[in-house]
């Protein structure tokens, strides 16, 4: 379970990847702050260094919501539930009421997607099949409803994608502007 947490503190920024044991070091200021992601580390971060808000920048945190409400309960019994908030990803597939009624509980702000296109037959071929544009549409609605800051990014230009393919895409987008996307990028 491997996530790269991004800080943004006054006094520190702070990028941590879980997946290696080692320390953690402010990219603004190369002061080291030991530690792990462990039970105590959200309230370290919080008590030694005012951390109210951490990206959790990990494509597969939503997956395993088991995980989640684990995360959950630690904040709960160290009094930081609602006192910190996150950032995270997700992915459309998997995004249902269930999962955005436990991130609610978790604080979480900020949901990013990687929707990469608008076009069922592009998804099939960069998703390999397992997401469609329903799916986009109903995890952008969700995010709407659960009042959740959306952000997205898209491809355009993928090996094959037709001029008409294309524009589905710039359909989506309208689609995301339409349910209060903030924030959406293409490569």
């Amino acid at each position: 379970n491997s996530s790269i947490i991004f800080l943004n503190t006054e006094r520190h920024w702070i990028r941590y990847n879980s997946e290696y044991e080692s320390d953690i070091l402010c990219e603004d200021c190369d002061s080291k702050i030991i530690g792990r992601l462990d039970d105590y580390f959200a309230k370290y971060l919080h008590d030694e260094f005012g951390v109210n808000h951490i990206n959790l920048w990990d494509d597969l945190f939503t997956i395993n919501t088991s995980r989640i409400e684990e995360i959950v309960n630690k904040l709960d019994d160290a009094g930081l539930r609602g006192v910190i908030s996150f950032s995270c990803q997700g992915r459309t597939d998997i995004f249902t009421e269930k999962l955005c009624e436990l991130l609610k509980r978790l604080n979480v702000l900020d949901i990013g997607f990687g929707f990469e296109s608008g076009n069922e037959r592009v998804l099939r071929f960069l998703k390999k099949g397992r997401i469609t544009l329903e799916d986009h549409k109903r995890a952008i609605v969700l995010c709407e409803k659960y009042g959740f800051s959306l952000s997205g990014s898209l491809i355009f230009g993928a090996p094959t994608e037709t001029i008409e393919e294309m524009r589905d895409t710039l359909k989506l987008i309208d689609f995301m502007i339409e349910h209060n996307a903030e924030n959406i990028w293409s490569f």
